[in-house]
């Protein structure tokens, strides 16, 4: 640095006029002030005040070395600026303030503000000395650095936090809003500031949403708060926030901080799985319900029968029992439907190929959508074989296609698609109840009129229809929704007004084609039946077939009284006919002692409705002989022959 200028760390050749002692000098010490005087050109101190020694804790005698001892403690990074405020100074410009660091004798680093003020002679204009002062500010600047340290993370959090974080004034508007509305809903930070909230919330939640604020705004506790927002591109999505309200200050009003949370594909996901839930109650209901229903037709068909059998077919009689055994067999046809849609109608499934019925079905299907619409097939060439039965599968296809055609409206394209599905768990089309694995996906897809979100959600309901009065049951898609679980598969519908409809299935894949167990057979001989069953009425009808079938009939109304009556008559029950529901132990478990004790015992299961894994694992599995309920006289003989192996 030339010397015309001075620098720090060049000598002044002046003498030390040595430390300033007045009593206003300790006063400034005591407020950590130190109070120097400085030569204009080599900035050499001439004088320090005995702050210095305080503040640095070097001695004083090192502060007026002639060599600017001082000016080597300056910090490196801060050098420069305070050389230009000495340089400024000495030119005759100032005040000068200067925040700088010093470095203690310890090696600790301390913030000093520095003041500059040049000092002008009345011959020259050009100051003889620069006098100054230097606080210790050091306790405010890590103030302000933790304060700045506080803000940065603040401000990291704010913009990398996936969830929206917003301040706004107490009606609402925005004074400020995360990054994060850019991917929720589509707008830029800025473009939102000063615009209420309002604005963008659904109009269908204004008025919950203006009740959550004045909670808020009340500092009433209160749970996460679930509403719809508008995006820009007018697409709605599903926002949970929680809202409060920050005290006043001196600096600022009382203003309301919001995180919201997109969680659009939550709600999606509980509201399919309490429509599953619901689903699965309705199910349990109608499948109960089917169970004591199917008891009773079993007795009215059977004593029809029964009567059929004695009366004359000439006579009124025989008409009155032909119009019973008919209601009972109606009436076990919508209890069938029932039972399909609850999951508990039991099938001897098989291996079917979707492309094959579908192919089958094809010529039908153009004939059922009519010429009004086109039915368009996409068949994945390579779909996997999945277990069903076959007739009921042929129900879900024309159910699902009947359906798409009265939601279509003029002309209309109706799709029928298969595609196979690999379900990890985390990407899962229908993860709301699909387990991970491999699946046949069957779609029919319409471009109808659609359905609402409301209606949406009932859709799979028995009983429940969009079709107006005496144009449909309302059992169509409950029935499919049956067939589906019932065969180990899931449904999932998707539709918005004026959109459209897709229905899905999703049936597991097999690896190979199922195949049932082979009846048992057993000896011919004197033959005692030992029937089970807790309803009265079927009992006495099934003992009454047998009976007059010339078989012996021994009848029990539950698992432990068939126990005592098997054991009573050793080697004289050749057959069991016994309910799988049955209070106490059930069938299964029943047939399964009697069976260790005789291994030459034949079984015949009956059931009017029972758990899906019991009948089509353990059961119909296994090839054990089952009859199902509601059934005739003539059905349970040929069983009853069929387990003797005639």
């Amino acid at each position: 640095m030339a010397r015309e200028s001075g620098s720090f760390g060049e000598a002044s050749g002046r003498p030390s006029s040595g430390p300033v002692e007045r009593p206003v000098s300790e006063a400034l010490d005591d407020l950590g002030i130190v109070v120097w005087e400085a030569d204009p050109e080599s900035f050499a101190l001439h004088s320090v005040s005995r702050g210095a020694k305080k503040l640095l804790d070097w001695p004083i005698e090192h502060w007026l070395n002639p060599t600017t001892f001082w000016s080597s403690l300056v910090h490196a990074e801060d050098r420069l600026e305070l050389e230009e405020a000495f340089r400024a100074a000495s030119q005759g410009r100032g005040p000068e303030l200067v925040e700088h660091r010093l470095r203690r004798e310890d090696e600790r680093t301390v913030w000093v503000r520095t003041r500059i003020q040049p000092v002008e002679r009345s011959d020259d204009p050009r100051p003889s000395i620069i006098p100054g002062c230097s606080l210790d500010v050091t306790d405010r600047k890590e103030v302000e650095e933790r304060l700045r340290a506080e803000r940065e993370l603040g401000r990291l959090l704010a913009e990398n936090a996936t969830d929206i974080i917003s301040l706004h004034d107490l009606e609402g508007r925005f004074l400020y809003v995360s990054p994060a509305v850019r991917e929720d809903l589509g707008y830029e930070p800025e473009a939102l500031v000063g615009r209420s909230v309002y604005e963008i919330v659904s109009p269908e939640d204004e008025e919950a949403f203006r009740s959550a604020h004045e909670a808020a705004l009340e500092k009433r506790r209160q749970p996460p708060f679930l509403f719809r927002m508008q995006r820009k591109d007018g697409a709605t999505r599903w926002f949970e926030t929680s809202a409060r309200v920050t005290p006043p200050t001196e600096s600022s009003p009382s203003r309301l901080v919001a995180v919201t949370r997109d969680v659009t594909e939550r709600h999606s996901l509980e509201r399919q799985l309490s429509q599953a839930q619901r689903m699965e109650a309705v199910g349990r209901l109608a499948g109960g319900v089917a169970h004591d229903f199917n008891n009773l037709l079993t007795v009215i068909r059977g004593h029809a029968d029964l009567l059929l059998e004695q009366v004359d077919p000439s006579s009124a009689a025989w008409e009155d029992a032909i119009e019973l055994r008919r209601a009972a067999i109606r009436g076990g046809d919508l209890t069938g439907q029932l039972l399909q849609f609850s999951r508990g109608q039991p099938r001897a499934l098989e291996a079917l190929d979707l492309n094959e019925i579908i192919r089958e079905m094809q010529g039908m299907l153009n004939r059922v959508v009519g010429e009004a619409s086109e039915l368009v097939l996409d068949l994945a060439p390579d779909l996997g074989v999945v277990r069903g039965d076959p007739s009921q599968m042929e129900q879900v296809l024309m159910n699902l296609v009947v359906n798409a055609r009265d939601a279509v409206e003029g002309r209309g394209r109706i799709v029928v698609a298969t595609e196979n599905v690999e379900v990890s768990g985390e990407d899962s089309p229908a993860s709301f109840s699909l387990p991970p694995g491999s699946y046949a996906a069957l779609s029919v897809t319409d471009d109808g009129r659609g359905m609402d979100a409301r209606t949406l959600a009932r859709v799979f309901e028995p009983f429940f229809s969009t079709k107006a009065r005496g144009e449909g049951t309302g059992l169509g898609l409950s029935t499919v929704y049956g067939i589906v679980r019932q065969s180990g598969g899931r449904m999932l519908a998707e539709s918005e007004p004026g959109k459209g409809t897709r229905m899905r299935v999703y049936l597991p894949r097999l690896r190979q084609a199922v195949t049932g167990s082979p009846a048992k057979t057993s000896s011919v001989g004197e033959r005692g039946i030992l029937v089970v069953e807790d309803d009265e009425q079927v009992l006495h009808f099934l003992r009454t077939i047998l009976e007059r079938h010339g078989y012996r009939a021994l009848v029990a109304s539950s698992g432990e009284e068939a126990e005592k009556l098997f054991k009573a008559d050793p080697g004289g029950v050749d057959l069991l006919l016994t309910d799988v529901v049955l209070p106490g132990i059930n069938g299964w478990t029943l047939a399964q002692r009697l069976h260790v004790q005789d291994p030459e015992l034949r079984l015949l299961f009956i059931s009017g409705y029972t758990d899906q894994e019991l009948i089509q694992e353990r059961i119909l599995g296994e090839g054990w002989p089952f009859l199902q309920k509601p059934f005739n006289a003539e059905s349970v003989a040929r069983k009853v022959q069929a387990a003797f192996g005639e």
